[in-house]
């Protein structure tokens, strides 16, 4: 995965590339979209009768989409989502429910966007299909402009287009298998069996400044950004670590190699297991939040 670039990471207004995947080419025909394992295949029909056991393959997904957010700011993205009828209108929406409807947009995990759509024409019969079903499959172009940014309303974009179905003849594909990993991950498996339980080093966690303690996990993307780490969305990624229990670590990974490659990891297997290396930096310590720690490094498995 890679952003801001290619036809679906295209500036608000802005063209892509002719040929590019999932975009028109010169005489306007859809190009041929890249497959996993490098094939080019015929295009996809649009998809309406989707079921519920059918993954969404996003590229970015939605969780990834959040992670990376802060690159994608008045960038259109195309995600195939299940849409569920909301009604938060916060921040730059807030009083703006004559105007819009609230959309809970989801992938194939446990992240969402809430996403708000211009009413009036297809908009209004989406709505009333959304008031006698849980949710409708639509295929959806979003951006997050950079006068809506907010650190509060976290997950807020701007549905600028909304079809039913799920189309595959733009955007890119992720690799297939994702959703089959989420739910694999969600089972009960054994106890990570850390040599540190993870309740005792928040116990103590003040002892642990400077020092790196590796944990067994359960790790997905997050984006939780308090007390020291309330700024820190520009230069760390944020991702929960799920110990023995219920017990769990705030974690921060620094955007640079080893927090992308853990970003890229956990985008593609929402609640992989990985051996973490984490540390509480001078500095960083707070005693009001008291679950917070920082990536050094990380490995597959326990």
């Amino acid at each position: 995965m890679e952003l801001p670039a290619g036809p679906e990471a295209s500036p608000a207004g802005g063209g892509s590339p002719s040929g590019a995947p999932g975009e028109p080419d010169a005489k306007g025909e859809p190009a041929a979209i890249e497959q996993p394992g490098g094939k080019k295949a015929a295009r996809d029909k649009l998809r309406r009768d989707v079921d519920d056991k059918a993954e969404t393959r996003n590229d970015p997904d939605v969780a990834a989409f959040l992670a990376h957010r802060l690159e994608l700011v008045d960038h259109i993205v195309t995600l195939r989502v299940r849409a569920e009828a909301g009604s938060y209108f916060n921040c730059h929406y807030k009083g703006r429910a004559d105007s819009y409807y609230h959309l809970r947009l989801r992938g194939d995990g446990s992240a969402w966007l809430d996403g708000y759509l211009p009413r009036g024409g297809a908009a209004d019969e989406i709505w009333r299909d959304l008031q006698k079903k849980p949710n409708v499959a639509l295929t959806v172009r979003v951006i997050l402009r950079a006068a809506t940014v907010s650190s509060v309303c976290f997950s807020q974009v701007e549905i600028i287009e909304a079809q039913r179905g799920w189309d595959y003849t733009r955007g890119h594909l992720a690799v297939p298998g994702g959703r089959a990993r989420f739910l694999a991950n969600q089972r009960p498996s054994e106890a990570p069996k850390n040599v540190l339980p993870v309740d005792a080093f928040l116990a103590a966690r003040g002892r642990f400044i400077g020092k790196e303690v590796t944990f067994r996990v359960r790790a997905r993307l997050d984006n939780y950004y308090q007390c020291r780490y309330a700024d820190a969305e520009r230069t760390h990624y944020a991702v929960l670590l799920q110990g023995e229990g219920f017990k769990g670590l705030r974690a921060y990974a620094l955007r640079d190699g080893v927090g992308r490659r853990l970003a890229d990891r956990l985008a593609a297997d929402e609640g992989a297991a990985l051996r973490v290396k984490v540390t509480v930096p001078e500095g960083r310590f707070d005693p009001l939040c008291t679950d917070q720690v920082e990536v050094v490094d990380f490995e597959d498995g326990w």
